[in-house]
């Protein structure tokens, strides 16, 4: 009776067994080429089971994180490599009620646990003052996809080239301006840029 390999689970028929090429080698080779690099899936899709192995890597597409199975659960990998995400593309988030997305990036480190945003957002709609400046009525600016959402609540700065302020980034992805030394004008492009620490 043949056995198993204990990484990669592939039959070592024994010498006695009657060897079937099309199905047992063919399986064999199969799952090398299965398994060759890192694993491309997403978070919902992740590998599981029996058939992992210490060492194995995997590349999520959704969230552009990177995990090495440690024998019992994937770990997060390390690491100051960086990955761009972005472009306008909904990877990134999407635009809140009156503003648009002229370019979006989120440049990823140490397996995406830090995260610098540059955001640039077109807004469409006119900010209102909360009682006086620097005081500016909360508003959703952008909601960051899951994966990029931070660990605890950050804040961001914002600025169109005339005036600038601070915007709040809450662990739901939402980035809200609150307060500013002016209001930007309708039609102005808004940069808001950062780092966040994702968990």
């Amino acid at each position: 009776m043949g056995t198993l390999t204990s990484r990669l689970k592939l039959l070592k028929p024994a010498l006695t067994d009657l060897v079937d090429v099309v199905t047992q080698l063919n399986d064999n080779y199969d799952r090398l080429d299965e398994v060759a690099g890192v694993i491309i899936c997403t978070s919902a899709t992740r590998p599981s089971g029996g058939d992992l192995f210490t060492g194995a890597k995997i590349y999520e597409t959704d969230t552009t994180k990177e995990y090495v199975y440690n024998g019992s659960q994937w770990v997060l990998t390390g690491g100051a490599v960086a990955n761009r995400i972005g472009g306008g593309t909904s990877n990134v988030g999407t635009a809140g009620a009156g503003f648009s997305i002229n370019a979006v990036y989120a440049d990823t480190f140490y397996g995406g646990k830090l995260v610098v945003l540059n955001l640039y957002l077109d807004l469409t709609v006119a900010l209102v003052v909360a009682g006086a400046l620097p005081n500016i009525t909360d508003k959703v600016a952008f909601t960051l996809a899951p994966g990029l959402r931070p660990v605890q609540n950050t804040t961001l700065q914002w600025g169109n080239g005339a005036c600038d302020g601070e915007t709040d980034c809450f662990t739901d992805g939402t980035i809200s301006i609150r307060s500013g030394n002016a209001l930007p004008a309708v039609a102005s492009n808004i940069r808001i840029a950062g780092t966040i620490v994702t968990p």
